[in-house]
């Protein structure tokens, strides 16, 4: 381990100084290499340390090498251990990673910022967000259904379409269904982001996590989403 953590070291470092000459006094993000291995290795905070992320100076940091295949509870893992050797002045940055209660999960442990294309590539393929969790439009229960994706959302696409003509547009392969669908995906991710937010000021995270979770399980229970699961064993508790 000790090898592994001290070549690391060097070419991080390397890098990073490359990139700095590249683009003369401009700071660069630290990508730190964390892996689905690294449960396996066993990284521990002792091991991340010596890799010096604090003592970096740069004006973000990212964390990369997750969502690839591991389980959400070694991913949620490996940033329990991760995040907490990043600077807490400095953006936080959890790279391809955007289901719903991972970017809960993620900002529960410090993350600041996500990106993920699934917004639109579950919108492409009829997978639409909501507040009691995913509606898959293409399924044929939808195909007389006049109420909106979501009755709480906000977006333009819920106060003007109904589930069955999306499910129509998706039938017929119209490339409006993947723009009506990828429109309501990002209003829900950035309405949930935002509802995070103001967790966040208010100091209110913790319950707001459980409380969505507890949503979503209610509502998986009564069937109304299209994948019908929950998402408690998701977090890992």
């Amino acid at each position: 381990m000790d090898f592994s953590v001290q070549q690391a070291d060097r070419e991080t470092s390397a890098r990073l100084g490359r990139l700095s000459t590249a683009h003369g006094e401009i700071d660069t993000p630290a990508f730190m290499p964390v892996g689905t291995l690294g449960p396996v290795k066993g990284i521990d905070p002792v091991d991340l340390e010596q890799l010096g992320f604090r003592g970096l100076g740069f004006e973000g940091y990212a964390v990369g090498g997750l969502s690839v295949g591991e389980s959400k509870p070694e991913m949620y893992a490996m940033l329990d251990v991760t995040v907490p050797e990043l600077p807490v002045s400095k953006p936080r940055y959890l790279m391809g990673v955007g289901m719903p209660e991972d970017l809960i999960e993620g900002a529960a442990r410090g993350i600041d910022l996500f990106d993920c294309v699934v917004p639109s590539r579950h919108g492409r393929t009829g997978s639409l967000f909501t507040s009691f969790g995913r509606v898959v439009i293409k399924q044929a229960r939808y195909v007389r259904d006049e109420q909106p994706i979501d009755p709480a959302c906000g977006c333009p696409v819920c106060a003007r379409y109904s589930r069955a003509y999306l499910h129509h547009l998706f039938q017929m392969k119209e490339m409006l269904s993947a723009r009506l669908n990828t429109i309501h995906n990002l209003w829900y991710f950035a309405d949930l982001m935002g509802q995070v937010r103001s967790a966040i000021a208010q100091g209110t995270l913790r319950s707001f996590r459980e409380e969505f979770y507890r949503s979503r399980d209610l509502a998986a229970s009564e069937g109304l989403a299209s994948d019908g699961e929950g998402l408690r064993s998701a977090a890992g508790d």
